[in-house]
C-alpha cells in the first residue's frame, strides 16, 4: 500500500469535489516523514 499516494489523492479528490467548503489541505507527517493524516481546512463563513 501506498500511503503517501493514497493521501494525495484523498487530499485533491476533497478539494475537486468540495471545494466550494474546503480552503486548503495538507498531510501532516510524522518525524520520520511518514503520513499520518490529512488534515482539511474548512472555509469559515
Amino acid at each position: 500500500m501506498n500511503t503517501k499516494k493514497n493521501y494525495r489523492e484523498q487530499l485533491e479528490l476533497a478539494l475537486d469535489s468540495f471545494g466550494h467548503i474546503i480552503e486548503n489541505g495538507e498531510i501532516i507527517r510524522t518525524p520520520a516523514g511518514l503520513p499520518k493524516k490529512l488534515r482539511l481546512y474548512v472555509i469559515d463563513n
